[in-house]
């Protein structure tokens, strides 16, 4: 595997030593050495498979080369030994397999899925490759885990049709809003977008995404999975924007979706999904202000969309202390209904709130790194700079499941967040962060082994990253 890694990792760099002759190219990466610590991660109370602690390697290479004033390409190479912990050398994932049902019901009655612990990213099962996490768990995907993958390819044209604009093709990085509903930035999509400026306030977008790709043999029910999406953003001046964006994804009658946490085969049936999302950044005297909506339908089969979600994130410099105050809530289940009414995310394993609620231990939406759906938190932070080199952070977060069984508590508990970033120089930064989760009634419904109260669930990183 070693010898592979050099070899495409060199590869990548002599082209960018070669293309240097006829265009402006420029090499950059990022190379991170992590520590990492876990309690009772799958919330089972069993030390002996539910604690890790171990050393991890991330390395990100890429070349960037600007060909002409309009032609523009990129590629990011990432390699993660994260399978390959330090002292570990072998090519298979780690296994262990935690789990964690939880009393969240489906529109049958049934459990939607149980939390499965697999590696630092849990965005695997063991052997299999990296997709998005959520409920839509299609696309932001790795095709080659064990050793590296491309994380970005893509080539960017951009034009005058009598005002700026532009395509861009390839494997790339995508979010909408502020995240909540889609950020497929861990490893990317397949995408083709067109973009165009009819004025310096207005940016208008249209994207076709490729989330799977079946076979490819013409004349067939075909069994792809694709996302279509439309979005426009307008800057009202020069601290405030609000944007719109609608999201349509598509499943050919022979394809098979992973959604709500098991690979569903459509057999025939029609899958239809859409998200309307609307979203805004503020600046009101000293208080930003971020926000987001989402609104979804569709159906799949007979069964109809009807989740949504909204966020809020507040700032307001006191002193040289920033406050924060924030709150999400995203749909949850419906008992006896026969429609997804909870909140569908797709999304990457990485936090987008809590450290460990929603990074590492099953959610109310029965999975890890699920984002607010079913869930509801209220959130009250500071951070401040110590020195010029040192900022630090703590957060506290008030944790509800938005929908649970008659006679179920809605109380996920509370978590308490710190970081702590000291800038060794402009390329080389060390990080600690860490967070404790203490568990509610919630969980007291539901666990393996057995049922009853849980510990609480707590994680520590340090990472040093250098990056150039």
């Amino acid at each position: 595997m070693k010898k592979y890694l050099i070899a495409i990792f060199g590869g990548l760099f002599l082209l960018a030593l070669t293309l240097s002759a006829y265009a402006d190219v420029k090499l950059q990466g990022e190379l991170r050495e992590r520590g990492r610590y876990q309690k009772n991660r799958s919330l089972s109370n069993d030390t002996k498979t539910d604690d890790h602690a171990y050393y991890d390697t991330r390395i990100r290479l890429g070349v960037n080369a600007d060909v002409a004033k309009n032609i523009k390409g990129f590629i990011e190479l990432e390699y993660d030994v994260e399978n390959e912990n330090w002292g570990t050398y072998t090519e298979s994932k780690l296994t262990t397999t935690d789990t964690l049902t939880v009393t969240t019901k489906s529109t049958t009655g049934t459990t939607l899925g149980t939390g499965s612990v697999t590696d630092s990213n849990y965005d695997v099962t063991a052997g299999d490759t990296a997709k998005a996490t959520g409920l839509f768990g299609e696309g932001n995907r790795l095709q080659s885990r064990n050793f590296s993958g491309i994380r970005q390819a893509w080539i960017l044209y951009t034009f005058d049709m009598g005002m700026p604009a532009g395509f861009k093709v390839g494997h790339q990085l995508l979010t909408l809003s502020h995240d909540q509903f889609f950020d497929h930035r861990r490893w990317g999509d397949s995408a083709i977008v067109f973009f165009m400026d009819p004025s310096k306030a207005t940016h208008i977008g249209l994207l076709t995404i490729k989330f799977d790709e079946g076979g490819t043999a013409l004349g067939t029910d075909g069994d792809d999975v694709d996302g279509n999406v439309a979005l426009m953003t307008y800057k009202l001046n020069k601290t405030d924007t609000v944007g719109a964006n609608l999201t349509w994804v598509r499943g050919s009658k022979g394809a098979s979706v992973r959604l709500l946490g098991t690979e569903v085969s459509l057999a025939g049936a029609k899958f239809n999904f859409y998200n309307v999302g609307l979203h805004g950044t503020h600046k009101i005297g000293s208080v930003g202000l971020k926000w987001e909506g989402d609104m979804q339908s569709g159906k799949l089969g007979d069964a109809k969309f009807k989740g949504y979600g909204v966020w809020a994130d507040a700032t307001m410099p006191l002193g040289g202390v920033t406050l924060v105050l924030g709150g999400a809530m995203g749909s949850g289940p419906k008992t006896g209904s026969s429609n997804v009414d909870t909140f569908v995310t797709s999304l990457g394993a990485e936090p987008h709130y809590t450290f460990v609620y929603e990074y590492f231990v099953p959610s109310a939406a029965g999975a890890v790194s699920t984002g607010i759906a079913n869930t509801t938190y209220g959130k009250v932070g500071a951070s401040f700079a110590a020195s010029k080199a040192v900022s630090i952070g703590i957060d506290a977060y008030y944790l509800r499941a938005s929908k649970t069984d008659s006679g179920v508590s809605k109380a996920l508990g509370t978590e308490i967040d710190g970081k702590i970033t000291y800038k060794i120089s402009d390329s080389l930064s060390y990080t600690i962060q860490g967070g404790y989760l203490a568990p509610g009634k919630f969980y007291e419904y539901s666990g393996s082994p057995t049922k009853g109260k849980k510990d609480a669930a707590y994680a520590v990183d340090h990472a040093l990253v250098l990056k150039f």
